[in-house]
C-alpha cells in the first residue's frame, strides 16, 4: 500500500493514478478500529490489482487532517479521475469491501 505523508505526495499519486480507483484510508498509528481494518485492507489489494490503495496517518500529518475534515477515524475517501466520488468513515469491512467492488466496476 502507498504511504503518502503529505498534500503533494497524495496530489502526485491521484494524478500518476490516471482513471483508476484510488482508495486513501485515513488512519492513526492510536486507533483501534484502524489497526482492525489494516489487515483486511492488505487482502484486498493482493486480489484488486486494478484500484490503487493509499495509506495516509492523520497524526503524523496536520495537512492531511485539515484537507480531509476527518471527524472520525478509519475514514476512506475514494477518488476517479483525480475526484472524490464517495466517502466512507468506519471500521465495517464488509460494507468497504461491497462499496470497493461498486466503485471498481463503475469506474472500469
Amino acid at each position: 500500500m502507498n504511504q503518502v505523508n503529505d498534500c503533494d505526495e497524495l496530489d502526485c499519486v491521484l494524478k500518476k493514478s490516471g482513471r483508476k480507483l484510488v482508495v486513501v484510508a485515513l488512519s492513526s498509528k492510536r486507533c483501534g478500529y484502524c489497526k482492525l481494518t489494516t489487515p483486511y485492507l492488505e487482502s484486498l489489494i493482493q486480489h484488486m490489482p486494478d484500484v490503487v490503495f493509499i495509506k495516509a496517518d492523520v497524526s503524523e500529518s496536520q495537512e492531511l487532517l485539515e484537507k480531509f475534515k476527518c471527524t472520525g477515524l478509519p475514514a476512506f475517501h475514494f477518488f476517479h479521475n483525480n475526484n472524490r466520488v464517495y466517502f466512507f468513515q468506519g471500521a465495517n469491512t464488509e460494507f468497504l469491501g461491497k462499496k470497493i467492488q461498486e466503485l471498481r466496476r463503475l469506474c472500469n
